[in-house]
């Protein structure tokens, strides 16, 4: 395991920094974001992230929760999310990409190049209200 840690720690240092590299060290820095994936074919579902010392714990309250950490180039990402926690209920490893404009936060979840869901987060860490029906009222 100490050896898989450090071989993943040198490819991640190999890569040259990306502009949405910058846009997660921005974000870590914030702390706590909280918002609502979007994802065709499911209700909307809350995510939760809290910055750590190595990116983020993630956490999709009653699915599944695991880590963000930052990688170098994977297609357009430039994060990684690997659920650790209920790992029958979500995707296991998906690269993310973080976009930080304003006080919002867009992530975009990419499946073999391919946009899989999308999500906007706003800081704090109250999980947020993702119904249809109640958002709109």
């Amino acid at each position: 395991m100490r050896y898989l840690a450090l071989a993943v720690s040198a490819l991640v240092m190999t890569f040259p920094a990306l502009a949405g590299a910058d846009d997660f060290s921005k974000a870590q820095a914030v702390g706590s974001w909280t918002g609502c994936v979007d994802q065709p074919g499911f209700d909307p579902y809350p995510v939760r992230l809290k910055a750590t010392e190595l990116g983020f714990d993630v956490d999709y309250p009653g699915l599944c929760s695991g880590q963000h950490s930052l990688i170098g180039a994977l297609s357009s990402a430039n994060a990684l999310e690997v659920i650790s926690k209920n790992a029958k209920n979500c995707i296991t490893v998906m690269p993310v990409s973080y976009k930080l404009k304003s006080r919002k936060l867009s992530l975009e979840f990419i499946d073999k190049d391919s946009l899989l869901a999308t999500a906007i987060l706003m800081p704090g860490d109250r999980i947020a209200n993702c119904a249809w029906d109640e958002a709109i009222s």
